[in-house]
């Protein structure tokens, strides 16, 4: 199963690479996320081993002019026991994601744990090895 990139994720890693600022990237990815979600919204895309990965390389590949004998490896997929790691988080509701929710002002985003459909999938997945 390969990983595709969202929109949000390909801004939050371009974000890093240029700046390394991790708040700055989380705003630029989710410009309509409450400030005091942030933590947990850069705790969501930084436990996201591509997202990691893909920061890793983006700095060498940005880097690569000032280096010239620097080797820039491609970039790896993620590992069997990586993607476990992060199945596991969503059983134990260690991984929250975002979501649109009303407020006064307008549509806002919060940081929410993940749905009891969201779990059982992680668990089915995780017992069966189908990842």
């Amino acid at each position: 199963m390969k990983h595709i990139p969202s929109s949000t994720e390909d801004i939050f890693v371009r974000e890093m690479i240029l700046h390394g600022n991790k708040e700055r990237a989380v705003r630029a990815a989710y410009p309509r996320m409450l400030p005091e979600c942030f933590p947990a919204a850069i705790q969501y895309m930084l436990s996201n081993p591509d997202v990691r990965r893909r920061i890793d390389a983006g700095i060498l590949y940005y880097y690569k002019d000032c280096f010239p004998k620097l080797d820039i490896p491609e970039v790896q997929p993620v590992s069997i026991e990586e993607k476990r790691v992060l199945l596991e988080q969503i059983i134990l509701r260690k991984r929250k994601r975002p979501q649109y929710v009303r407020t006064e002002e307008g549509l806002r985003m919060i940081m929410v744990q993940p749905s009891a459909e969201e779990v059982s999938d992680a668990a089915y997945m995780l017992s069966r090895e189908i990842i």
